[in-house]
This record gives C-alpha cells, sequence and structure tokens, in this order.
C-alpha cells in the first residue's frame, strides 16, 4: 500500500487500496477502501484470516463480516467470485442468496456486480445472468478486467507461480490455470473498445472510483 501511495504521487491516478479475501469454499470478495474505518475493518479482517487458519490458506466466512463493512464497497468478484460460482454451477437460488447477504452487509450503495469479458466462450450466458440480477436487485454492474498480472506476456510467469502454489507441475496442473492470457490489465481504450456496446457501464467504474 505504501509502494503504491508513492507511486502515485508522480502521476495523475487516484489509488484505490483493497485486497480480495479468499471466502470458504475457496471462491473470492474484493474490498475496496473507501474510509479510514474501512482500512481498519479490511486489515482486521485479513488478520483474522491468517490467524484463524492453516499458514497459507487464509480464508474468510461471510458471516466474519457483520459489523464490519462500514467503510468499504464489496465487488461480487470476477470468475471465481461467489456469484458466479453458483451460476457457473447452474445453480441461481445459491447466487441469490450469496448477493442477498452482500446486498444486506454492504448496503446497496456500497455493493456492485462484476461482468467480464475474456474470450471464454460461456461468458455471454453467466454475463447475461448477472446483468439481470443487478436489475433484479437494484444494483450497479461494473465491467472489470478480473486483473490477474500486469502485461500479456506475463501470463507465464502467473501459470509458474499457481502451480508453486498448488505444489505441482505445468504438466500436471491441469484446468486449474487460467484458460488464456487475456487477463491482464488493459488500457482505458482498450476497455472501451470491449464493452463500446455498454459505454454507460463503463462510466460508474469512474463513479466507484470516485466513492
Amino acid at each position: 500500500a505504501v509502494r503504491l501511495h508513492r507511486a502515485v504521487e508522480r502521476t495523475q491516478l487516484q489509488p484505490i487500496h483493497g485486497a480480495t479475501l479468499t471466502l470458504q469454499g475457496g471462491t473470492s470478495l474484493p474490498l475496496l477502501v473507501e474510509t479510514r474505518q474501512g482500512w481498519a475493518h479490511l486489515c482486521q479482517l485479513i488478520t483474522d484470516a491468517r490467524m484463524n487458519n492453516p499458514r497459507g490458506q487464509p480464508r474468510t466466512h461471510l458471516t466474519q463480516l457483520e459489523g464490519r463493512t462500514e467503510g468499504l464497497f464489496a465487488l461480487t468478484g470476477g470468475l471465481d467470485g461467489p456469484v458466479a460460482q453458483a451460476l457457473l454451477q447452474g445453480d441461481e437460488p445459491r447466487a441469490i442468496e450469496h448477493l442477498s447477504q452482500l446486498q444486506r452487509l454492504f448496503g446497496r450503495d456500497h455493493l456492485a456486480i462484476e461482468v467480464w469479458r475474456h474470450g471464454l466462450p460461456f461468458e455471454h450466458r453467466i454475463a447475461a445472468q448477472l446483468i439481470l440480477l443487478a436489475t433484479r436487485f437494484g444494483l450497479r454492474w461494473v465491467p472489470t478486467g478480473d486483473v490477474r498480472y500486469a502485461h500479456r506476456d506475463d501470463r507465464r510467469a502467473h501459470d509458474v507461480l499457481t502451480c508453486l502454489r498448488h505444489r505441482t507441475t505445468i504438466d500436471e496442473i491441469g484446468r486449474r490455470l487460467l484458460p488464456n492470457d487475456a487477463w491482464h490489465l488493459r488500457s482505458p481504450g482498450a476497455m472501451a473498445r470491449l464493452w463500446r456496446d455498454h459505454p454507460d457501464a463503463l462510466e460508474r467504474t469512474l463513479e466507484i472510483a470516485d466513492q
């Protein structure tokens, strides 16, 4: 966080601090910091996740967020988010349950549904379901990159690090690797081209950044 803050002082960029919590079951929940209180809550959540679980396997249960969401903004997560994972398994009721719980914890103004495009064949169906859920719950939906590495060429390094984390080899890891190299940080122009059919959705990402 300190390195990020110092780096952006030399640019016109606005730093956004946050972390992605790994939930029980292995799904992921990104949280963005809005206030000092939110920073304190996030630090405590991370500490608890590390202290109360085996080394290298931090986990958070959604019930642990009770009373700790003030000053935090939640995204529903990318492909490995709890809502998307339920939809991928064809379990819409469970997706609705997760979303209801998140809305209760964070409130409508501090929660947004992530939608992404990585060129995978099933993404169009999942994106359509997520957008319908956003409309049903009265929530904002926003395009994200679900970024895992900075540049497209960094995919190999990411694959190697993933193998190290799972203590296996490239030949043996199988589908636990990302399916393509589209999980890199895109420029504003690239995102605008990718989401040219939803320019209003891109504008909502700026609203959340300002928030």
